[in-house]
């Protein structure tokens, strides 16, 4: 059977594990997490050391549907763009992508995120944003960008309500693997991201920008959706 690992002491965490639970066969084996902090931290060390099959959920792929749906991947944080869909599930959301920003302003707008995610469940190994910043001196050749760097915040309302208005005339975006780097592409900003990242190797190219947003929504289901097992479906 699968073992759910909520966060204890959040009722949502519960809710989002038990609701896979019950889209998922009783005779399978595995673990899904929903969150991970201090109090289940040693059982995703153990099922990540060994091999065990484990199914991760977290928030939206997409800031326009963060309250509504929720990505499940198997054996990964984060599904690659370049899996097959029919862009359905992208067009029903509705939003419009802006054009690519192809023109150098200097202005690189940098997202780090939260130490427990770098540390324990991306198991970065380093500083992540002084890594970034030197990569990023590397880059610019000897121009002379201005850096915004936007800390991290557990309220990811307010970081999405003001980051659009960062990324205005940005040339890039630099993130691990957060949601920034969905928002940015959608707005036209090109990004650089982590390999595991399902954004990773995206050019700024429309006709790969538009698979890519369709192959998101594709991975990404209401509570509904999930309890219904269609997560479990697409995944196993």
């Amino acid at each position: 059977m699968i073992q759910a690992h909520p966060t204890l002491g959040k009722q949502k965490s519960v809710d989002i594990c038990d609701a896979f639970l019950r889209g998922a066969p009783k005779d399978v084996h595995g673990h899904v997490f929903y969150g991970v902090n201090e109090t289940n931290l040693e059982a995703w060390r153990w099922v990540r050391a060994c091999g065990e099959p484990f199914w991760y959920i977290d928030n939206s792929y997409f800031d326009h549907t963060r309250k509504t749906h929720f990505r499940v991947t198997k054996n990964a944080l984060q599904c690659q763009w370049t899996l097959p869909n029919d862009g359905a599930r992208w067009r029903a959301i509705e939003v419009p992508l802006k054009p690519w920003n192809c023109v150098w302003t200097g202005l690189i707008v940098v997202c780090p995120q939260s130490d427990n995610f770098m540390h324990n469940v991306a198991r970065y190994h380093g500083n992540w944003l002084a890594d970034t910043l030197k990569l990023i001196e590397e880059r610019v050749d000897g121009k002379v960008p201005v850096i915004k760097v936007r800390p991290w915040s557990r309220d990811k309302k307010a970081l999405s309500a003001t980051l659009v208005g960062d990324l205005v005339g940005a040339d890039w975006l630099f993130t691990h693997s957060s949601a920034a780097s969905v928002a940015a592409t959608i707005h036209g900003v090109p990004i650089h991201v982590d390999p595991k990242a399902a954004l990773f190797g995206l050019r700024p190219n429309d006709k790969e920008r538009e698979h890519a947003m369709g192959t998101l929504a594709d991975n990404q289901w209401t509570l509904e959706e999930i309890r219904a097992g269609m997560a479990w479906e697409k995944l196993r």
